[in-house]
């Protein structure tokens, strides 16, 4: 079973050290400064079991023409089909 938790950098601080399995981090490391990202990172690493992981899926920068080379599906808005599968 998992329970996937959603919420701030600064919740982070409310979790006791060693208490996690995993950490996923989709599509918003890259929209933060990087002060944040070094917070961010130093948390997980205080909150990880031994030997755990940290997934990290940055968003692509990319332009429309490699989009279109790349045939990336284009599902909305600044929101494209990375074909990334949990």
């Amino acid at each position: 079973m998992f329970d996937f938790i959603v919420d701030g950098i600064e919740s982070l601080e409310n979790f006791k050290a060693n208490s996690l399995d995993g950490v996923i981090l989709s599509n918003m490391m890259d929209n933060l400064y990087p002060k944040g990202v070094e917070l961010l990172l130093t948390e997980c690493y205080r909150l990880l079991k031994n030997n755990r992981r940290i997934l990290i899926n940055l968003n692509p920068n990319l332009i429309e023409k490699e989009i279109k080379e790349m045939n990336i599906k284009v599902m909305g808005e600044n929101l494209l089909d990375s074909r990334f599968v949990l």
